[in-house]
């Protein structure tokens, strides 16, 4: 579908969608939570790289426009699989080092604790 026959926020979101995927490797996913949140599964990745990645991202979305949206921001919220976790806790300790990005200015990217 074309962007010009979508509202606003869904121009923004399918183009969120694409500056994601295009950053990607074929092994790595990318999945809409709902609303404005995504995830990015980024398998055997370590940490280091992975918030390097992050850092890539967030600035590949600043610099998107998608009119007549004038600013787009993104904070991320990147944890490391533990041996203990589960995809639910992994996914939970993403999210509270995201909220922690969003509380601390936006347009951030955090590091869940090891």
């Amino acid at each position: 579908m074309a962007l010009s026959h979508l509202g606003p926020v869904d121009r923004v979101l399918q183009a969120l969608a694409q500056r994601l995927e295009a950053h990607l490797r074929r092994s790595d996913r990318a999945v809409r939570l709902g609303g404005e949140e995504f995830a990015l599964l980024l398998p055997e990745t370590p940490l280091p790289q992975a918030l390097r990645l992050a850092e890539r991202l967030r600035r590949a979305v600043e610099a998107m426009a998608v009119p007549p949206v004038a600013r787009i921001t993104a904070s991320f919220g990147v944890a490391e699989a533990r041996p203990t976790d589960t995809p639910l806790t992994l996914l939970r300790r993403a999210d509270e080092a995201m909220y922690r990005a969003k509380h601390r200015g936006k347009n951030r990217v955090e590091a869940a604790p090891k």
